[in-house]
């Protein structure tokens, strides 16, 4: 945490989201801290599954191969 704390982790698990686009998305390996309030997002996981990261105009775009994975 970007506070020196650290928080356990009490699970892990996989995700499914549905999108406005009705396209169900997976993200695997999700880990579940007790006692965090928000929901985050860690890039260096998606950095170890070799994905590109690129932030443009408050956009943040992830890309693996030549498939845009998510875009937030």
């Amino acid at each position: 945490m970007g506070n020196d704390h650290v928080l356990e982790i009490v699970g892990v698990s996989t995700v499914k989201l549905k999108k406005y686009d009705d396209i169900v998305r997976t993200i695997q390996r999700v880990q579940h801290m007790k006692g965090l309030k928000k929901n985050l997002f860690s890039i260096r996981q998606l950095d170890d599954l070799r994905c590109k990261i690129y932030i443009e105009e408050e956009i943040l775009k992830v890309v693996k191969g030549n498939l845009v994975v998510m875009k937030v």
